[in-house]
């Protein structure tokens, strides 16, 4: 494995023309593998002709007026990376101040002083850009009345319902894969050591591999868990946490402690996945708002004091006037159409 300090040797002999063939073949093989590497490769390059070259034998130095010259030649090739200046500054005084003044000016030890600098330097950049590797993101998001599959790159599915995203990295960290949620989403999570947290705007939740269903909106967070375990917590409490089971479900209210497990069918509760909605004493504006986003239609409710109803029921596949009609049945409510796919649901 190629670590940083292999690499700035390397860098170093090929700026020497010191490289063994087997070497070049390596250092080679490291620029072919990204563009950034080969960028990386041309700034040493091009610091170390700034720097200008160094002579086998040179004469009597004063150490402290090549700082100087050094110090301004980097400050002109590292104006864009002030933290680089920092830590070669660091590095350079403390050598200064372990080497006494009879040995600085011997030439072949200030030589021998320059030369380490420089790969110092070398790793000091190299190693800094290992470490701040532009992260990326991909997001997968579904329109409404569509749903979308994905697939992450540890082997986990998801499905995503209707008005829903993910915001997930192109490479999980190595100690944990991190998913963002907004909306509803199915997870069957590939087993493996590595714990798979799930980020909602008010909730994490934790598992290893298992399958289960989250839905997010508004400040809560609903899991119901189909098989193996989850761990559920406020996002900003981790040490209160249930710890939910095949056929049960709990939930994140805000920022306060799970609410307790309540035993389910989670089969129905997921019937989403096959067209069907199930809703049990749900508020009629979160209904409505389900609705709007499976059949992508507009709802307006009226007057605003009937949106706290709570409706139970399951609509299998339904045309939206039907499932309008039954909820108007229910609650001794009219609707009407007020546009190309917009309603109005109102008392009589």
């Amino acid at each position: 494995m190629l670590t940083h300090s292999k690499i700035s040797r390397l860098c170093t002999k090929a700026l020497q023309n010191d490289l063994s063939e087997n070497e070049m073949d390596i250092l080679n093989s490291w620029m072919e593998k990204s563009p950034a590497n080969k960028a990386e490769f041309n700034h040493i390059k091009k610091m170390w002709t700034d720097l200008g070259s160094l002579p086998v034998n040179p004469p009597a130095v004063d150490l402290k007026n090549e700082w100087a010259v050094i110090e301004k030649k980097i400050n002109a090739a590292q104006k864009s990376k002030p933290d680089i200046l920092n830590r070669f500054y660091i590095l350079k005084d403390r050598l200064e101040s372990f080497i006494p003044f009879t040995v600085k000016t011997k030439p072949r030890l200030a030589f021998t002083l320059a030369a380490l600098i420089m790969a110092l330097i070398i790793s000091v950049i190299i190693f800094q850009n290992l470490n701040e590797k532009e992260i990326r993101y991909q997001t997968f998001s579904a329109a409404n009345k569509q749903k979308v599959d994905v697939r992450l790159s540890d082997g986990s599915s998801i499905k995503l319902n209707s008005g829903s995203s993910i915001i997930v990295r192109d490479e999980f960290d190595d100690d944990k894969r991190e998913v963002k949620l907004n909306g509803e989403a199915y997870f069957d999570v590939a087993k493996e050591n590595r714990p798979c947290i799930i980020l909602t705007d008010n909730a994490k939740i934790e598992v290893l591999g298992t399958s289960f269903n989250v839905w997010t909106r508004d400040n809560q967070t609903r899991v119901i868990v189909k098989e193996g375990t989850v761990r559920l917590s406020a996002v900003n409490s981790d040490h209160d946490f249930v710890l939910v089971q095949a056929d049960q479900m709990s939930q994140v209210i805000e920022n306060e402690t799970p609410i307790g497990i309540k035993n389910i069918q989670a089969d129905r509760y997921i019937g989403w996945i096959e067209g069907k909605l199930v809703f049990e004493h749900c508020p009629l504006d979160e209904f409505i708002g389900e609705i709007e986003r499976q059949y992508n239609i507009d709802v307006d409710i009226q007057p605003e004091n009937i949106k706290h109803l709570k409706l139970t029921g399951t609509f299998d596949n339904l045309p939206i006037d039907q499932v309008l009609a039954s909820v108007c049945l229910t609650f001794d409510l009219d609707y009407s159409s007020s546009g190309q796919n917009s309603y109005v649901l109102r008392q009589k």
